[in-house]
């Protein structure tokens, strides 16, 4: 499957991998900061943004992790430092569970192990929100094309499909 990946700068390869319902539209605030230092490498996941759906059965932080794998082979990265925001957070956990020889360094920004529970999320962002606007806050506004899909539908399906995955505590342990 050809996804779609972008890199830009040079140095040591940085993998981003983007939090739920976004693209890699997301990282645009950071990515020109980072890739004075490093090859920054970005991707939609299978069924998300630019990259294409497949099978029903292809929705697997499994099969995510070997997408992973294929991209750095494609690219000639033995090993990257990987950084995953949220979601992608869980992608980046089971990948250097998975793959250890090809993860040397590992930030997990707002990993969440336990299962998702959307309505506990959508409250706790509006609690935010409203604690930021209280104490004067604003909200920084996301890049543009952040959350823009070829197909919304799949990027739901692709989305919904690991909260079958209930149980990351055996990827904690292995990490």
């Amino acid at each position: 499957m050809k996804l779609n990946v972008e890199l830009d700068g040079s140095g040591p390869p940085l993998l981003l991998i983007n939090g739920a319902r976004c693209t890699v539209r997301s990282w645009d605030h950071v990515v020109d900061d980072l890739a004075r230092h490093f090859t920054v490498v970005r991707h939609d996941i299978r069924g998300t943004g630019r990259s294409p759906a497949g099978p029903a059965d292809q929705y697997t932080f499994e099969n995510y992790c070997q997408d992973i794998g294929d991209i750095c082979a494609d690219h000639g990265f033995d090993r990257v430092s990987m950084w995953g925001m949220a979601w992608g957070a869980r992608v980046a956990l089971v990948t250097a569970a998975l793959q250890p020889e090809l993860v040397g360094r590992l930030v997990l920004s707002d990993l969440g192990i336990d299962p998702a529970d959307p309505d506990a999320q959508r409250a706790g962002v509006l609690a935010a929100r409203q604690m930021r606007a209280a104490a004067g806050l604003i909200d920084m506004p996301k890049p543009e094309g952040s959350f823009e899909h070829d197909d919304p539908d799949e990027m739901l399906r692709a989305m919904a499909a690991t909260r079958l995955h209930h149980d990351l505590m055996p990827f904690v342990e292995r990490v």
